[in-house]
């Protein structure tokens, strides 16, 4: 089973449908999840980030609920990373120059083996070399 830590702006562009490949994919990864052939997680602070994402979309109040509604119920883990991953987690940030946010999604990624889907160009760029993660 294949495991993917997602990032909430590759599941803003597909809930908000602003960028096909990364809806299509999301869809598909959703797929295989149904069909146990993968796992989606993401950090604690996700459903923040997408809450954030939707309230300054361009979208009303009645579909941003609505598509708040549909979000919930993605097949998607959130899990906070321990304490002594933190100090880890800041110090690979430091490292790469990068916001402890982008580098803990990567980060639960490297923990579980898993690829770490982003849509962001600039932390891609800085943190290809560590690998598991893959950027559209």
């Amino acid at each position: 089973m294949k495991d993917y830590v997602i990032d909430a702006c590759v599941v803003l562009s597909m809930i908000l449908k602003e960028d096909k490949k990364a809806t299509a994919f999301c869809q598909n990864l959703i797929m295989e999840t149904e069909k146990n052939k993968a796992r989606l997680w993401s950090t604690f602070f996700f459903r923040h980030e997408v809450a954030n994402g939707l309230r300054y979309s361009n979208k009303d109040k009645r579909e941003v609920l609505e598509i708040w509604e549909k979000f919930m119920k993605l097949p998607i883990t959130c899990i906070e990373l321990e304490r002594n991953f933190l100090g880890s987690v800041a110090n690979l940030s430091r490292k790469l120059d990068i916001s402890i946010y982008d580098t803990s999604y990567h980060y639960l990624a490297l923990i579980l083996n898993g690829t770490f889907l982003t849509r962001d160009r600039e932390y891609y760029q800085k943190a290809k070399r560590l690998r598991n993660i893959q950027c559209f």
